[in-house]
């Protein structure tokens, strides 16, 4: 009986040195782990996006089925001190980009963290989704317009302080070169111009199965516009404000409802000019079955206008889109859903459909809360 004990202990002690090691002897202990992210997407309507920008040169969604985005992700612990990400994305069928790379610190003393390198910078919630991390097949018009299609994102070095209060309170400072990620095409940076912001966020539990999270965000820094062939230097600022309120059932299964809101401003102070720009949306997600959600947004977008030094308003203009939405998640790997939209812009309104399959292969770290 002990021999036979001691053959097995033996047998396992083989299999696991196998499992973790190469034929080379080099443990595989380190290696990152690795996924990758496809979205597929339908579009049928233009949601009145070519005839609003038709004179910028830009393009609305291809409608008809297309790829949407492609993501690569690795990530791993460097060692007990700090951990690394690296995210690559495609989006369509042109070659892959750097979307996210990054050094996080850990076991920083006095509840600190650094974080140094490429990423989306926290501003408010949808500013750090990745494309198949949206609640909805597209993200809120303002957002698209105000913030650029990639949002704030770009090289950066950020320190987070988790506060010693009784609920969770998280203070980020963040500082980063500028560039056209943060203003577009239609605004410049100065050179070897910095901006900074700061983000607050507090979570706190309104019962056994709900939670409340409040946020709000500031980012500021330098801009220059070109104005009939002459550069006007000013400033640039985002103000925003976010709340989140979950329930999740106790139950195996259980069914959840999410309810979220958010609001975002940007100033533009050129001179005696002020251009401004603001948008919001209040959204709903409940899932109703083992396997199904359904939710509805509203949004609305007031475009950029410019107020001279009599206080009158130029060039404005609003928007609102409504999307509901119908979704089978087959697991946390597959997603199909299908998004119902009307934009109203003026006194034209655009309907469109957006079907869209969402998959997952290999080992994806946790999304955010």
């Amino acid at each position: 009986m002990r021999i036979t004990l001691l053959v097995i202990a033996m047998i396992l002690a083989v299999s696991h040195a196998t499992a973790s090691t190469t034929s080379t002897g080099i443990s595989r202990d380190f290696n990152p782990a690795i996924s990758a992210n496809g979205l597929i997407l339908y579009s049928s309507g233009s949601l009145g996006e070519t005839d609003e920008h038709e004179h910028e040169g830009e393009h609305s969604p291809e409608e008809g089925l297309r790829i949407q985005e492609t993501e690569l992700q690795l990530s791993a612990n460097v060692d007990p001190y700090s951990k690394a990400v690296l995210t690559f994305a495609m989006h369509g069928s042109s070659a892959f980009e750097l979307e996210e790379g990054y050094l996080q610190t850990r076991r920083l003393p006095a509840h600190l963290g650094l974080k140094v390198g490429r990423f989306l910078w926290d501003f408010g919630k949808h500013n750090q989704y990745h494309s198949h991390q949206f609640p909805f097949v597209e993200k809120p018009h303002a957002w698209e317009e105000l913030l650029g299609e990639h949002g704030l994102a770009g090289e950066a070095l950020q320190m987070n302080w988790l506060s010693p209060l009784p609920w969770f309170a998280e203070l980020s400072a963040t500082a980063f070169p500028l560039n056209h990620s943060v203003y577009g095409e239609h605004a410049e940076a100065p050179e070897n111009h910095w901006g900074k912001s700061l983000h607050l966020a507090q979570l706190f539990e309104t019962g056994k199965c709900s939670t409340l999270e409040l946020g709000g965000s500031w980012l500021s820094g330098p801009v220059a516009h070109e104005h009939e062939e002459e550069i006007e230097e000013g400033d640039r600022e985002f103000l925003g404000f976010d709340a989140t309120w979950k329930w999740i059932g106790s139950r195996a299964n259980a069914k959840q409802l999410e309810i979220q809101g958010e609001w975002i401003r940007r100033s533009d102070r050129l001179g005696e000019e002020d251009i401004t720009g603001s948008g919001w949306y209040l959204s709903s997600r409940a899932k109703v079955s083992r396997r199904f959600w359904i939710g509805a947004r509203y949004d609305s977008f007031h475009s950029p206008s410019h107020e001279d030094e009599s206080g009158e308003h130029e060039h404005s203009g609003e928007s609102s889109t409504i999307a509901l939405s119908l979704a089978f998640v087959a697991s946390e790997f597959q997603a199909w859903r299908m998004d119902l939209m009307k934009r109203a812009v003026g006194e034209g309104t655009y309907p469109a459909i957006r079907l869209q399959a969402n998959f997952t292969i290999g080992s994806h770290p946790a999304h955010r809360y």
